[in-house]
């Protein structure tokens, strides 16, 4: 039996960072300023985030705007340490975890040498408190993290594999997610589906990117699930008239499995959600949690004994976890860079020395985030597009199949821009 009392977790924000090399715009930050200043910006102070460990304490006071917070800084092969004070906070306060988003690489095409930027893992721990600094937190510690990383970082590769990280998880009984995948990486759409369908927990509502992608993930999840729970599905994908494409080689993929040296493909997956605050808005989307009725005072040892242990075919019938909130316009995400090129400004002035160089940020420095984010848009774009076939393929060949009743959609035709989603 599940409670009917939700708690109001927010699985996705960043505070302001011990290590800001952990951050996926600290190369386009640093080249810009280097550009404005004609000097090394190898030491400019800056931040992606401006929330401090106190706001985030808040967040969960009584008439806070949530019961339960992860903390999803960036971190990545040089990420060693977190801020102190948010240690401290999370070992004296039960409703705030450490977690991470995991920058990670794919090698590309196979045996290569090669790799690509892959989408992130969201990082949530296990079930017991990880001791830190004298004291113990839900989440994941610094210590782990160097562990993991050691353990899922190829040689040559210049940061983790996603999929040994996935698997590491697994093996160890981490909870754990991905992170808005068809946004923020440059891999294929063949690889970037391997990836999502080698994921129990799939991030398709971020408080930071559109609906577009949230109703293409959900479009495929809707594909993913029914196909791995009728094993025929598969087969008559992959041998259909298109079984030499990329829908075929998908279909065997599903069908198949983890079988040899192909990567793990999950059985069910389920539905998602963070805010991927940085700027405040921490409550913009949420992940309403439906714990044990039994459960006293539950919190993130229950919430993540569900992620690891409740079939999820039952998480999604019981609706465990439901999303509420909706993503960022393009219009929203570039008021939020430039509001963050303006933050970063503000602190560090003294770096620019002269007016005529502080103007000349002011004046570069928003073109240059723009474009970064149009370069990024333009990338979404043409993933989606691609996904958009394949999925159109995949379904038609579903509802045409001998037997079988068409598929239905995810009757979620307007994800992302409603009050709330089921999982």
């Amino acid at each position: 039996m599940r409670s009917d009392d939700r708690l109001a977790v927010i699985t996705h924000c960043h505070t302001r960072q011990s290590n800001n090399r952990a951050s996926p715009m600290d190369g386009f930050i640093r080249a810009a300023v280097a550009r404005v200043t004609g000097e090394s910006a190898e030491d400019f102070d800056w931040t992606e985030s401006r929330t401090t460990p106190e706001e985030i304490g808040c967040l969960v006071a009584p008439g806070g705007v949530a019961d339960l917070v992860f903390v999803t800084d960036h971190l990545n092969e040089t990420t060693r340490a977190f801020d102190p004070e948010l240690v401290d906070l999370a070992n004296e306060n039960d409703r705030i975890a450490i977690g991470g988003e995991l920058q990670t690489v794919v090698e590309t095409p196979p045996g290569s040498g090669r790799y690509a930027s892959a989408p992130e893992v969201l990082l949530y721990g296990g079930t017991d408190r990880m001791r830190e600094r004298g004291g113990a937190h839900y989440g994941i510690s610094a210590a782990w993290l160097a562990e993991m990383q050691d353990a899922c970082r190829p040689v040559g590769a210049p940061r983790p594999e996603l999929h040994r990280v996935l698997a590491y998880c697994r093996a160890r009984r981490i909870a754990h997610g991905l992170s808005h995948p068809l946004d923020g990486h440059t891999l294929d759409l063949e690889t970037t589906l391997t990836a999502i369908a080698g994921c129990r927990f799939i991030e398709v509502v971020n408080g930071g990117f559109g609906s577009d992608s949230a109703r293409r993930l959900a479009r495929y999840l809707e594909v993913h699930n029914r196909v791995r729970s009728r094993p025929g599905l598969a087969r008559s994908l992959a041998e259909g008239e298109r079984g030499d494409g990329v829908v075929g080689r998908l279909a065997r993929r599903l069908m198949n499995g983890a079988g040899g040296a192909a990567p793990y493909i999950a059985d069910d997956i389920v539905t998602w959600g963070g805010s991927d605050a940085h700027l405040g808005r921490y409550d913009r989307v949420c992940v309403r949690y439906r714990p044990p009725a039994d459960a006293r005072a539950p919190g993130f040892a229950a919430l993540v004994s569900d992620m690891l242990d409740t079939p999820l075919s039952e998480v999604r019938a019981d609706e465990v976890f439901t999303i509420e909130g909706r993503g960022n316009g393009l219009a929203s995400v570039l008021i939020e860079v430039l509001g963050l090129v303006l933050v970063n400004t503000r602190r560090s002035w003294a770096t620019f020395r002269t007016p005529r160089k502080l103007a000349r940020l002011l004046a570069l420095a928003p073109r240059l985030a723009v474009g970064e984010v149009l370069r990024h848009r333009r990338q979404q774009q043409r993933l989606g597009a691609d996904l958009d076939r394949v999925l159109a393929s995949m379904e038609s060949s579903l509802g045409s199949g001998a037997g079988e009743a068409a598929v239905e959609g995810p009757r979620i035709s307007e994800i992302g821009e409603v009050a709330s989603l089921g999982s």
